[in-house]
């Protein structure tokens, strides 16, 4: 396995390890905090608008919307020198954080 399938394959295990914890929703739901919500965890869209009760997507919107979110919320750290030092589990742990913290939690 070359280095770029071995990423990929992290990057994978990452995307699933997060939908474990968040689940996984076509339907809008009531996270813990009361806020709507959709996919995995999921509280707006591409476009900024917020997930609305009654909302429903389908399985590839989930997964294109959690990319969208993750990449988002990982776009800062995913430059900086010390992360890319970073032992592959180690990255994906900060990714994970960075998901449910946030895109501005730095």
């Amino acid at each position: 396995m070359d280095y770029s399938q071995f990423k990929q394959r992290r990057e994978q295990e990452l995307a699933d390890m997060v939908a474990h914890f968040e689940g996984e929703h076509q339907d809008a739901y009531l996270d813990s905090e009361r806020i709507p919500t959709i996919g995995i965890g999921a509280t707006t869209y591409e476009d900024g608008s917020k997930v609305k009760m009654g909302d429903n997507i389908t399985k590839q919107r989930v997964d294109e919307l959690f990319k969208f979110h993750l990449d988002r919320a990982t776009e800062k750290v995913r430059n900086d020198p010390g992360f890319q030092q970073l032992p592959p589990n180690a990255q994906a742990a900060i990714k994970s954080f960075a998901f449910n913290a946030g895109p501005n939690f730095m």
